[in-house]
């Protein structure tokens, strides 16, 4: 089988997002799109937002909810 890997974009506070959010969303699957062309990319998919921040050493914390939500 061959190797098979994720890739999570993170958003630090250097981030600047598009003025909306479906913008963001149609650039990165035109980008998405352009990967799997070249077979690189075997699909992808948009994360629920909300959920928890795991930190060596620190206690969890809930995240916000909502799509692009920290």
């Amino acid at each position: 089988m061959a190797s098979r890997f994720i890739l999570l974009l993170f958003e630090d506070a250097s981030f600047r997002p598009l003025p909306d959010h479906a913008a963001m969303v149609s650039e990165y699957a035109a980008w998405g799109r352009a990967l799997a062309e070249r077979g690189v990319v075997l699909g992808g998919e948009e994360l629920d937002g909300g959920g928890v921040e795991l930190s060596p050493g620190a206690p969890s914390r809930p995240l916000a909810e909502g799509p692009g939500a920290l």
